[in-house]
């Protein structure tokens, strides 16, 4: 049976419209969201961080650090981070040296000393954002 539509409803295949906006807006909200949210966020929620890339002159960049990471076995302290997928407000893939570049950043809080920490690897690239892991 069609849900019902009331008198200000667009009706398509026998459904009230909304439905149909609904599930389009949530199938394709990480796609077009997190390309405006992502950087937005970043932008008011990030911490400063300097990145270093070997060969290259540091510059501070803003990103969102995951502090909650279980450590490895050896006891080193693993983090993650978002950053913008750009050369000049965060970090591109495209200019990445995973081992060599380095993040200096606050590990345990905040407000605690910064320190130098290698880029192992990166986990996904989503709307103009790149997840960075470090230790």
């Amino acid at each position: 049976m069609a849900a019902e539509a009331g008198p200000a409803d667009l009706v398509l295949l026998g459904r009230p419209a909304r439905i149909f906006l609904g599930v389009i807006v949530s199938a394709t909200f990480n796609q077009i969201g997190s390309a405006y949210l992502g950087p937005v966020l970043i932008a008011h929620a990030g911490e400063d961080v300097t990145f270093r890339p070997r060969g290259a002159a540091a510059r501070s960049i803003k990103a969102i650090i995951n502090r909650d990471q279980p450590e490895e076995a050896g006891g080193s302290r693993i983090a993650t981070l978002e950053v913008a997928n750009d050369a000049t407000t965060g970090i591109s893939l495209a200019e990445l040296d995973r081992g060599d570049d380095q993040i200096e950043l606050a590990m345990e809080h905040p407000d605690a000393t910064a320190t130098r920490h290698k880029i192992v690897g990166y986990a996904d690239v989503v709307g103009g954002m790149v997840s960075l892991e470090i230790r």
